[in-house]
């Protein structure tokens, strides 16, 4: 089994090339292969003692990188980047996941867990928070909305799922909504969807929650 991942740039001054790879819950990034120029490619240690990595460069603003006898321990995120001098400039990214032989494709279960109402009425703001769990593998985006309407202001997602346990190949994501007191009291209605990919197709998990009104109580 092989995968090939595609850079493309669009400034002829940028001789330079980069891949690097960042493996999953780590902020470094380990330098895969070093590029001078058109057909000057290096694949750096430790990755140069498997014969898996292969960069072709043949021309300035393009290249690829092929992986071959995929494995789980190639699952992360590989990013090029490019440079004429000592500041590089980095692409979006790659996520690459390879599925686990022994790991069932499982879609997660969805739930909204309400406010704390002693926060409500000490801060004058409300926050919800939406947890998917037990899903597999970790490709899944969360979105919220109120009454139908898309938010973005006040949500904070984790960075990344988790696996539930270092014993467990399953994982978990929480996506907080932070509102007003005020829009809360609206009894308006909060819609967390979690779209999952299961190999084919994303499927979207959904799960709504209405608000209640409460009064808070000077002391």
């Amino acid at each position: 089994s092989l995968v090939t991942l595609l850079c493309e740039h669009d400034n002829s001054d940028h001789y330079r090339m980069y891949w690097y790879r960042q493996i999953r819950d780590s902020v470094d990034l380990q330098l895969l292969s070093y590029s001078a120029g058109p057909k000057l490619v290096d694949i750096e240690p430790p990755f140069n003692k498997a014969e898996k990595y292969k960069v072709k460069r043949l021309e300035v603003k393009k290249a690829t990188l092929q992986i071959t006898k995929l494995e789980t321990a190639d699952t992360g995120s590989y990013f090029c980047a490019t440079s004429r001098g000592y500041q590089a400039y980095f692409g979006a990214g790659t996520k690459l996941t390879v599925l686990d032989p022994n790991a069932k494709i499982t879609p997660p279960a969805v739930k909204i867990l309400g406010p704390n109402l002693a926060e409500k009425c000490k801060n004058g703001r409300v926050t919800v928070v939406c947890v998917a769990t037990g899903f597999y593998p970790d490709h899944v985006e969360v979105f919220w909305q109120i009454n139908g309407l898309n938010q973005i202001e006040g949500v904070a997602t984790d960075n990344a799922a988790r696996k539930k346990s270092t014993t467990e190949s399953s994982y978990k994501i929480s996506s907080r909504l932070t509102t007003t007191y005020k829009e809360w009291n609206k009894g308006s209605q909060y819609t967390c969807t979690v779209t999952f990919f299961n190999g084919t197709e994303d499927a979207p998990m959904t799960w709504i929650f209405s608000a209640f009104w409460v009064l808070c109580m000077k002391a």
